[in-house]
């Protein structure tokens, strides 16, 4: 089996009422990557108790996932660079329109990159609402 690049991870249950913890409730999950391809698993909240069905990625889909958003990333961050170029070449509306589009793009790719984690919870979420159960990256072992 390949390393993980991200083994440490969340299950985080986005409670809806106030409590003293705040909005957002952790608990620890760990889960085994599929050599390839993608695989199911099941996992269960910390603080409700709701059983999970998770979609888990493989190493190298996650590896491939991150390259991606990262390319996304940069192709924003250069169209950025080219809007202030075109602004010292006083073309002023070729300017904005990259700049305002090229952070956009730059926000988007770097923000999946930020928490991409190649698991996924699949349960099914009555009437279309988005579920209280969010996977994140576990990044307070910095």
């Amino acid at each position: 089996m390949e390393r993980d690049p991200r083994p440490r991870l969340l299950l985080r249950h986005l409670a809806h009422e106030r409590s003293a913890e705040g909005s957002e409730r952790t608990s620890p999950l760990s889960v085994r990557r599929p050599a390839a391809g993608y695989a199911s698993a099941t996992a269960v909240c910390g603080w409700c108790g709701t059983e999970l069905q998770l979609r888990v990625a493989a190493a190298r889909k996650v590896r491939q996932s991150l390259l991606g958003w990262a390319l996304v990333y940069f192709a924003g961050v250069l169209a950025v660079v080219g809007g202030m170029a075109a602004l010292s070449a006083s073309i002023v509306w070729l300017a904005v329109v990259l700049m305002v589009g090229g952070l956009l793009v730059a926000v988007v790719g770097g923000a999946f990159w930020w928490w991409a984690t190649g698991v996924r919870p699949v349960s099914a979420v009555p009437e279309g609402k988005p579920g209280p159960h969010v996977v994140r990256p576990d990044r307070g072992q910095r």
